[in-house]
């Protein structure tokens, strides 16, 4: 067994094995595929045209390795398997998991510049709890920013927004407790806005099985960056009322 490593335009690696993927080498194949996908890239191929026979530990490494690249928002095809490879993925069920290419798959094409939210010490509120919340979401943010851009898959955007929407109900659920706690007069505008963000969420996850989810996402995407610049400024502004409402 070989594998190779290579880099192509617009971030897509390729990774090429040839020969078999057997008992005695699989572990190679693990240690030289896995580690790979740590690279920073888009869009990974891994090129089966010259791969003779693959096993089940080989068909776990591809297990493996697919969960590793969801995880970073990455795109992963499987190039031209044949025979009894193509049987074998087939029979595991691994065709309903990853995409098979005919050929070496180009990436969207990238036209437009991909906007990018960066957090900085004047973000703080004072607070650690809501300021990790705060850079989660940021996190999350660009990641989604990203994966659109690049025209990723609707399985992998609707993934980053479910993560968005997790670290938002905790942070408003943490927030409000603060609020409320400190007898807060304008806590219903500020609970208002909270169910508008989450409301206008579930409508775009909703409206993604209708249409292209990169697309769309897109329109998310603006209004996520409109939201969350002036939910950082009103949050700031609330926890200094609580303060200086609390000062002796």
């Amino acid at each position: 067994m070989r594998v190779e490593v290579s880099h192509r335009d617009q971030g897509v690696m390729v990774i090429a094995v040839s020969g078999r993927v057997d008992s005695l080498t699989t572990g190679e194949f693990e240690k030289r595929v896995l580690p790979a996908l740590d690279r920073a890239c888009t869009s990974v191929v891994i090129d089966f045209s010259r791969l003779d026979y693959i096993n089940s530990c080989g068909i776990r490494v591809l297990l493996l390795a697919l969960r590793k690249a969801r995880a970073s928002a990455t795109a992963i095809h499987l190039s031209c398997p044949h025979g009894r490879v193509r049987e074998v993925l087939a029979v595991t069920g691994l065709g309903r998991l990853f995409e098979f290419d005919a050929a070496i798959p180009d990436p969207p094409p990238r036209t437009e510049a991909v906007p990018v939210m960066e957090w900085s010490d004047i973000m703080s509120v004072g607070s650690d709890a809501i300021d990790d919340d705060h850079r989660a979401m940021i996190d999350i943010l660009n990641t989604l920013t990203t994966a659109c851009y690049l025209g990723q898959d609707r399985a992998v955007i609707i993934d980053i927004v479910d993560s968005f929407v997790t670290v938002a109900e905790r942070h408003f659920a943490h927030e409000e407790e603060i609020m409320r706690a400190a007898g807060y007069p304008d806590i219903a505008q500020h609970v208002g806005g909270h169910i508008e963000l989450l409301t206008h969420l579930h409508e775009f996850r909703r409206m993604s099985a209708q249409g292209p989810a990169h697309r769309l996402g897109k329109k998310a995407v603006a209004y996520l960056h409109t939201w969350l610049r002036d939910q950082l400024r009103d949050d700031i502004a609330v926890i200094q009322r609580i303060s200086e409402a609390a000062a002796p």
